[in-house]
């Protein structure tokens, strides 16, 4: 019997591709950038029960790590895209998910980079 190589990526990869795609949204949501470009103040107050969180965790913290698991797991996703690529077959939709990992992964260092900057120059 001959071995079987998948000729599409599994549902482990595909999740682990789309995921910092939902992080670095989930940033710009906290930070609001697309409302307010530059702004320290997030236009939004998170609340959890009575306790409002305050704008530094808010707009700094919590994005920065966002962006770091961002990071982390499109890593995670390229790797594990490499790992499951066939050596013959279709790989055309395993390039489409690890440029798009190579893309989450530079727009999450770029958004770091803007954050620091934003936080702490600005």
């Amino acid at each position: 019997m001959g071995s079987y190589e998948a000729a599409r990526p599994s549902s482990v990869a595909i999740l682990l591709s789309v995921l910092p795609v939902l992080m670095l949204l989930a940033m710009l949501w906290l930070t609001g950038f697309p409302e307010q470009p530059f702004s320290r103040e997030p236009p939004v107050r998170l609340r959890i029960g009575t306790y409002e969180l305050h704008p530094t965790l808010q707009g700094f913290i919590i994005p920065l790590v966002l962006n770091a698991l961002a990071a982390f797991t499109s890593l995670l996703a390229f790797t594990t895209l490499k790992d499951e690529e066939p050596g013959w077959g279709p790989v055309l939709p395993f390039r489409v998910l690890e440029s798009l990992n190579l893309v989450t992964l530079l727009l999450s260092i770029f958004s770091t980079v803007m954050l620091i900057f934003v936080f702490l120059f600005w």
